[in-house]
This record gives structure tokens, sequence and C-alpha cells, in this order.
């Protein structure tokens, strides 16, 4: 179920410094990136690695991904690199 742009945004003014980000297993890039540019310091994790570079690079803290468990190691080589540029 998706959460709407208008009431992620209600959420995080009405409750400001308690709702400061989510994960999104959408795939939707194009939502989780509205979100993180339309919000500002809002934070957003993605729900799987293929868009984790994406997600760094507007900010956003990383990925939350039960792949992740056996992906980690590719993960973190991303994460590094991209630190690195």
């Amino acid at each position: 179920v998706g959460w709407p742009d208008d009431l992620v945004k209600i959420l995080v003014e009405d409750y400001n410094g308690v709702v400061v980000g989510m994960k999104d297993s959408s795939g939707d890039w194009d939502h989780m990136a509205g979100l993180m540019t339309g919000i500002l310091g809002f934070r957003m994790f993605t729900g799987t690695e293929v868009l984790l570079a994406k997600t760094l690079d507007l900010g956003g803290p990383g990925t939350i991904s039960a792949t992740v468990n056996l992906t980690a190691p590719k993960a973190q080589e991303l994460f590094q690199a991209w630190q690195r540029e």
C-alpha cells in the first residue's frame, strides 16, 4: 500500500522530529525521489539494492532489504565507492 505524498507531508509537519523518514519497497523511483526532494530533510531507505546508488545520490541513508542479507558485501562495496566519489 503506497503512501500518498500529501499524507507523508502532513505526517512530517504534524509530527516534526518523530516522522523523519521511511522505507519504500515499491521500486517506484519517481515517488521516492519526489519525497526526498520535496520534503526537506526527509530520509528515504530503498527496499532494493537496485536503487541504492540513486538513493544515496539524493541523500538517502541506504537500504533495508531482505536480500541484503545475501548481498551485503556488494552493497557495502557500492556504498564505499559512492563515498569516494
